[in-house]
């Protein structure tokens, strides 16, 4: 799953920019070359010209056969990985030992392309890869602009009636490493375009030893996570994580832990898993992180299932997650996005007075009233604060999964199937709010809904 991030416009005017970008596309068969411009040029002035035309490909093959409502948002994902390859690159540019081993990797990747060419019969492709294997070793030097011109060689061919490119499902899931497919494959199928991103990845990940990687990562995300984490040694601590995860194990529940949200998503298994996680980054980050934190491991959830993560994956995700923890608070503090969120929130408050009024349950009607009181209801409390990032962040399959989720847990708790897709949500959270209340004496139900102050919801939320 991937969150959606909108925006309205091109973020950096820059007259510069927008003509190099212009001189990319004219390449390119791109089915509207000014949305993609629209796309491309949402990067900074000062990004040197070989990462402007990296992103410029990337956002071609990535949104060439979206919609133009989908190009009006970005993929903070792929924005998080296109940031780590150029500071990876920045890296190994700059210190010797980095730029003698990714070299290395390079040089022993395309010398067995080579040979496999001559086993395959396909010996006509070896000139033009052995004319490669220089210019790749001379674009690993500072202010050497080979990588550009090597680069610029890659070439991309829309078909119009072929489906949605292989390349983009490569690009939307890629890590820094696998971005590397583009200067050794000179118009190659998409298949072998795969191939080459998996054994660049592999390699990469083989070749650096534990020192290595948490160096390299520390290089590449030291800005991102210094403003998240309470303090310095931070950054070590996340890779020590899997020495300490005891800590952190078997605490009691958090009551802001979105445990009745990510039990839909997960088995129980994961679920406590992420839990753990969830303790770990609470007590590493600071407070005014922590209710993007429980947002992000909702959004995030199907990629933390415990078997799938590493001593080496799981350093990473966590730098990526508190990355989108900051896109996440950036974006809800936002003063149009801030009205979306209070709209959602309200929709689903004025939902559950509904349920009084037709009871005929007496409440303190407030006309500021549209939160929950926390400490009465606190299961459809968090819920109701994650439904709104989700409504508002996550992109349609996630939330077409999240339906069918809840449709599933409602038939076999309550053995009703919803055909209206557009209730399931809303049924949902009644039936939660419902369980709650009914542990509630009458006067504590009176006092279910109160202003932001008194439901101490997230500070930025109350603007």
């Amino acid at each position: 799953m991937h969150m959606r991030i909108s925006y309205n416009d091109i973020t950096a005017d820059n007259s510069e920019v927008k003509e190099s970008i212009n001189e990319i596309l004219k390449a390119i068969n791109c089915k509207d070359k000014y949305q993609m411009l629209k796309v491309a040029n949402y990067i900074e002035k000062e990004l040197h010209p070989f990462l402007r035309h990296f992103t410029t490909l990337n956002c071609c093959i990535f949104y060439n056969d979206c919609s133009e409502e989908y190009l009006k948002a970005y993929q903070p994902e792929l924005l998080f990985n296109l940031i780590c390859f150029g500071k990876f690159v920045e890296m190994y540019k700059e210190n010797e030992e980095y730029k003698d081993i990714v070299q290395k990797i390079f040089k022993d990747f395309l010398l067995d392309k080579i040979n496999r060419f001559s086993y395959k019969n396909l010996d006509y492709l070896i000139p033009s890869y052995e004319a490669l294997t220089p210019d790749i070793s001379r674009s690993f030097n500072k202010r050497d602009e080979t990588d550009l011109e090597v680069l610029k060689k890659f070439k991309i061919v829309f078909d119009e009636n072929s489906k949605p490119s292989p390349l983009k499902d490569i690009l939307s899931n890629a890590t820094f490493e696998q971005f590397f497919f583009f200067p050794v494959n000179l118009n190659e199928s998409a298949k072998n375009i795969i191939e080459t991103a998996t054994i660049l990845s592999t390699n990469m990940n083989n070749v650096f030893n534990d020192q290595q990687y948490k160096m390299v990562l520390k290089f590449i995300s030291e800005k991102i996570v210094a403003k998240v984490l309470k303090n310095q040694n931070g950054f070590d601590e996340i890779f020590e994580l899997d020495k300490n995860i005891s800590n952190f194990q078997n605490k009691p529940e958090d009551p802001n832990f979105p445990h009745v949200f990510i039990e839909l998503l997960c088995n129980e298994t994961d679920v406590i898993f992420i839990k753990t996680l969830y303790e770990f980054l609470i007590e590493k980050t600071k407070e005014e992180y922590h209710n993007y934190i429980s947002a992000v491991l909702c959004l995030k959830a199907l990629c933390l299932g415990e078997e799938i993560l590493n001593k080496k994956n799981i350093s990473r995700i966590i730098i990526e997650f508190l990355f989108l923890v900051d896109v996440l608070k950036t974006e809800s503090r936002k003063n149009e996005n801030i009205e979306i969120l209070k709209k959602y929130r309200k929709e689903r408050i004025d939902s559950f007075k509904q349920i009084f009024d037709q009871k005929k349950i007496d409440y303190v009607k407030k006309e500021d009233g549209n939160y929950l009181n926390c400490n009465k209801v606190p299961k459809t409390t968090v819920l109701i604060e994650i439904y709104c990032f989700v409504e508002f962040f996550s992109n349609d399959s996630f939330k077409t999964f999240l339906d069918n989720q809840i449709n599933e847990k409602m038939t076999k708790e309550k053995n009703k199937i919803f055909a209206n897709n557009s209730k399931i949500k809303e049924s949902y959270f009644k039936y939660i709010f419902e369980n709650e209340l009914s542990t509630l004496t009458s006067e504590d139900r009176k006092l279910r809904f109160c202003p932001a102050e008194s439901a101490n919801p997230d500070p930025e939320s109350k603007k």
